[in-house]
Protein backbone atom coordinates (compact mmCIF):
# COMPACT_ATOMS: atom_id res chain seq x y z
CA UNK A 1 0.00 0.00 0.00
CA UNK A 2 2.82 2.41 0.90
CA UNK A 3 4.31 1.46 -2.36
CA UNK A 4 1.20 2.50 -4.20
CA UNK A 5 1.05 5.81 -2.48
CA UNK A 6 4.71 6.94 -3.26
CA UNK A 7 4.34 5.76 -7.33
CA UNK A 8 0.95 7.75 -7.36
CA UNK A 9 2.54 11.15 -5.97
CA UNK A 10 5.57 10.65 -8.08
CA UNK A 11 3.48 10.00 -11.18
CA UNK A 12 1.53 13.09 -10.36
CA UNK A 13 4.34 14.81 -10.06
CA UNK A 14 5.87 13.91 -13.52
CA UNK A 15 2.32 14.71 -15.16
CA UNK A 16 2.34 18.09 -13.14
CA UNK A 17 5.87 19.01 -14.06
CA UNK A 18 4.90 18.75 -17.57
CA UNK A 19 1.86 20.46 -17.77
CA UNK A 20 3.99 23.53 -16.36
CA UNK A 21 6.32 22.70 -18.72
CA UNK A 22 3.68 22.64 -21.73
CA UNK A 23 2.16 26.45 -20.61
CA UNK A 24 6.37 27.65 -20.16
CA UNK A 25 6.65 26.44 -23.86
CA UNK A 26 3.36 27.98 -25.22
CA UNK A 27 3.76 31.54 -23.40
CA UNK A 28 7.10 31.50 -24.88
CA UNK A 29 6.25 30.33 -28.24
CA UNK A 30 3.30 33.22 -27.67
CA UNK A 31 5.69 36.34 -26.93
CA UNK A 32 8.59 35.23 -29.44
CA UNK A 33 6.13 34.83 -32.81
CA UNK A 34 4.48 38.54 -31.86
CA UNK A 35 1.74 39.42 -34.18
CA UNK A 36 1.29 37.96 -37.71
CA UNK A 37 0.93 40.48 -40.54
CA UNK A 38 0.26 38.95 -43.88
CA UNK A 39 1.44 41.76 -45.82
CA UNK A 40 5.30 41.44 -44.52
CA UNK A 41 5.20 38.42 -47.26
CA UNK A 42 3.60 39.07 -50.57
CA UNK A 43 4.43 35.95 -52.04
CA UNK A 44 2.20 34.52 -49.25
CA UNK A 45 -0.88 36.43 -50.46
CA UNK A 46 -0.30 35.28 -54.33
CA UNK A 47 0.13 31.43 -53.23
CA UNK A 48 -3.68 32.04 -51.03
CA UNK A 49 -5.03 33.79 -54.36
CA UNK A 50 -3.76 30.88 -56.25
CA UNK A 51 -5.38 28.48 -54.33
CA UNK A 52 -8.61 29.52 -53.60
CA UNK A 53 -9.00 30.86 -57.30
CA UNK A 54 -12.07 28.19 -58.94
CA UNK A 55 -10.79 25.74 -60.99
CA UNK A 56 -13.82 25.65 -63.46
CA UNK A 57 -16.59 27.57 -64.49
CA UNK A 58 -19.53 27.43 -66.65
CA UNK A 59 -19.70 28.96 -70.14
CA UNK A 60 -23.33 29.87 -70.95
CA UNK A 61 -22.03 31.75 -73.97
CA UNK A 62 -21.98 35.01 -71.54
CA UNK A 63 -18.88 36.64 -70.76
CA UNK A 64 -16.50 35.05 -67.46
CA UNK A 65 -14.84 37.28 -65.60
CA UNK A 66 -11.34 36.42 -65.21
CA UNK A 67 -10.31 35.02 -61.38
CA UNK A 68 -8.01 37.31 -60.43
CA UNK A 69 -7.94 40.95 -60.47
CA UNK A 70 -4.94 41.12 -62.37
CA UNK A 71 -6.22 39.37 -65.86
CA UNK A 72 -6.42 41.58 -68.42
CA UNK A 73 -9.92 43.28 -69.05
CA UNK A 74 -12.07 41.60 -71.56
CA UNK A 75 -12.13 42.70 -75.36
CA UNK A 76 -13.35 41.40 -78.60
CA UNK A 77 -11.86 38.14 -79.92
CA UNK A 78 -9.35 38.58 -82.62
CA UNK A 79 -11.15 36.53 -85.29
CA UNK A 80 -13.87 38.96 -85.07
CA UNK A 81 -12.73 42.37 -86.31
CA UNK A 82 -15.21 45.26 -85.43
CA UNK A 83 -15.48 47.81 -87.87
CA UNK A 84 -14.96 51.10 -86.85
CA UNK A 85 -16.93 54.07 -88.51
CA UNK A 86 -15.16 56.80 -90.51
CA UNK A 87 -14.24 59.26 -87.32
CA UNK A 88 -12.30 55.66 -86.32
CA UNK A 89 -14.79 55.16 -83.26
CA UNK A 90 -16.19 52.05 -82.68
CA UNK A 91 -19.91 51.69 -83.37
CA UNK A 92 -21.72 52.22 -79.61
CA UNK A 93 -22.92 47.97 -79.67
CA UNK A 94 -19.38 46.72 -80.03
CA UNK A 95 -18.18 49.53 -77.41
CA UNK A 96 -20.77 47.92 -75.20
CA UNK A 97 -19.61 44.54 -75.89
CA UNK A 98 -15.82 44.89 -75.39
CA UNK A 99 -16.35 47.32 -72.25
CA UNK A 100 -18.96 44.67 -70.37
CA UNK A 101 -17.47 41.76 -72.02
CA UNK A 102 -21.17 40.22 -72.90
CA UNK A 103 -21.13 38.60 -76.13
CA UNK A 104 -24.68 38.26 -78.17
CA UNK A 105 -27.42 36.10 -76.92
CA UNK A 106 -27.16 32.79 -79.17
CA UNK A 107 -30.58 30.75 -78.47
CA UNK A 108 -28.66 27.93 -80.36
CA UNK A 109 -25.27 28.07 -78.32
CA UNK A 110 -27.70 28.24 -75.30
CA UNK A 111 -29.49 25.18 -76.22
CA UNK A 112 -26.79 22.80 -76.71
CA UNK A 113 -25.21 23.91 -73.91
CA UNK A 114 -27.76 23.15 -71.35
CA UNK A 115 -31.16 22.22 -73.00
CA UNK A 116 -30.25 19.48 -75.56
CA UNK A 117 -28.96 17.08 -73.11
CA UNK A 118 -32.76 16.48 -72.31
CA UNK A 119 -34.57 17.98 -74.96
CA UNK A 120 -32.97 15.74 -77.99
CA UNK A 121 -33.85 12.62 -76.18
CA UNK A 122 -37.62 14.06 -74.90
CA UNK A 123 -36.10 13.09 -71.14
CA UNK A 124 -39.15 13.02 -68.85
CA UNK A 125 -41.42 14.23 -71.22
CA UNK A 126 -39.49 17.32 -72.59
CA UNK A 127 -40.70 18.60 -75.97
CA UNK A 128 -38.30 17.63 -78.90
CA UNK A 129 -37.27 20.69 -81.32
CA UNK A 130 -39.29 19.72 -84.52
CA UNK A 131 -41.13 17.43 -82.39
CA UNK A 132 -43.47 17.82 -80.02
CA UNK A 133 -42.01 21.26 -79.38
CA UNK A 134 -44.65 21.81 -82.57
CA UNK A 135 -47.56 20.66 -80.10
CA UNK A 136 -46.36 23.22 -77.21
CA UNK A 137 -45.98 26.06 -79.68
CA UNK A 138 -49.60 26.67 -79.86
CA UNK A 139 -49.00 27.60 -75.91
CA UNK A 140 -47.35 31.25 -77.41
CA UNK A 141 -43.92 32.22 -76.93
CA UNK A 142 -44.47 34.11 -74.09
CA UNK A 143 -45.93 30.85 -71.88
CA UNK A 144 -43.40 28.64 -73.16
CA UNK A 145 -40.84 30.89 -71.85
CA UNK A 146 -42.63 31.59 -68.62
CA UNK A 147 -42.35 27.80 -67.86
CA UNK A 148 -38.91 27.32 -68.73
CA UNK A 149 -38.27 30.39 -66.52
CA UNK A 150 -39.63 29.17 -63.61
CA UNK A 151 -39.60 25.12 -64.13
CA UNK A 152 -42.53 22.64 -65.33
CA UNK A 153 -42.91 18.98 -64.52
CA UNK A 154 -39.33 17.68 -63.75
CA UNK A 155 -37.71 20.64 -65.26
CA UNK A 156 -35.75 22.93 -63.16
CA UNK A 157 -36.21 26.36 -63.30
CA UNK A 158 -33.66 28.41 -66.04
CA UNK A 159 -32.87 24.53 -67.20
CA UNK A 160 -30.82 23.90 -63.63
CA UNK A 161 -28.66 26.84 -64.38
CA UNK A 162 -29.70 30.10 -62.29
CA UNK A 163 -27.35 32.25 -64.13
CA UNK A 164 -29.11 32.54 -67.50
CA UNK A 165 -31.00 35.07 -68.45
CA UNK A 166 -34.58 36.16 -69.43
CA UNK A 167 -33.31 36.96 -72.63
CA UNK A 168 -30.91 34.12 -73.54
CA UNK A 169 -34.23 31.60 -72.36
CA UNK A 170 -36.11 33.27 -74.72
CA UNK A 171 -33.53 33.13 -77.22
CA UNK A 172 -33.31 29.43 -76.51
CA UNK A 173 -36.96 28.25 -76.95
CA UNK A 174 -37.05 30.34 -80.06
CA UNK A 175 -34.40 28.60 -80.54
CA UNK A 176 -36.14 25.23 -80.32
CA UNK A 177 -39.43 26.56 -82.38
CA UNK A 178 -37.43 26.90 -85.24
CA UNK A 179 -36.43 23.19 -85.70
Amino acid sequence: MAEDKTFILNFSAIILGLVIFTFAIIVLAIRLAGSYDPADNPSQLTTLEERITPVAAVNTGDYVAPASASAPVASAPASTPVASDADGELPADAVAAVDTGVSAIDGEEVYNGICAACHNAGVAGAPVPGGTMNERASKGLDALVASAISGIGIMPARGGNPSLTDEQIRASVEYMLEQ
